[in-house]
This record gives structure tokens, sequence and C-alpha cells, in this order.
């Protein structure tokens, strides 16, 4: 995947998705992600909607140690701002 995306661009990692609307055109189900580069680690953002309230999710791929580590983490933001983190280390 990485070869297809270079590092420090933006916005080429593509995304997908879709929203179902309701009255008003209030989006009521459905997600939009999209992916970019920062440096040497991969991002995606990823916005959820269930009964209208917006979850947003971000994730991230970044090596470590030289190349002997993967870190994944993410980040789930809810409607009420409240934020949960968690981050895990993998040997490669």
């Amino acid at each position: 995947m990485r070869r297809s995306i270079p590092p420090g661009t933006t916005g080429t990692g593509g995304g997908g998705g879709g929203y179902f609307t309701g009255p008003g055109g209030r989006i009521e189900y459905g997600h939009r992600s999209h992916s970019h580069w920062e440096g040497d680690t991969f991002v995606v953002m990823t916005h959820r909607f269930y009964v209208a309230k917006e979850f947003v999710i971000e994730e991230r791929v970044r090596p470590g140690d030289n190349g002997a580590s993967l870190t994944y983490s993410h980040s789930v933001t809810g409607p009420d701002n409240t934020k949960k983190q968690r981050e895990i280390r993998f040997v490669v």
C-alpha cells in the first residue's frame, strides 16, 4: 500500500463510504473515510453516523525500532467530545 501513496501526501489515499439522510437532509446513518501520510505514519480518518450522532475514528500505523516494530493506535471521539485512545505495538 505504501508504494502507491507517497509519504507526505494528503488525500491521495482515497476514501469511501456513504450517508443516509433523514428529514431536512440531516445525516442519520453511514460513514465517510479518507487516508493520508504524515511523514512515515499512515493515517485513516473515519466519520461514522449512528442515529444522527457523529463518531470520529482516527487510526495511525507507524514503524518503530528501526523497522523492528509497528505501532497501531486509534482514538474515538464521541458526540459529546469524549475521547478514548488505545495503542498496540507489534514486533515484526
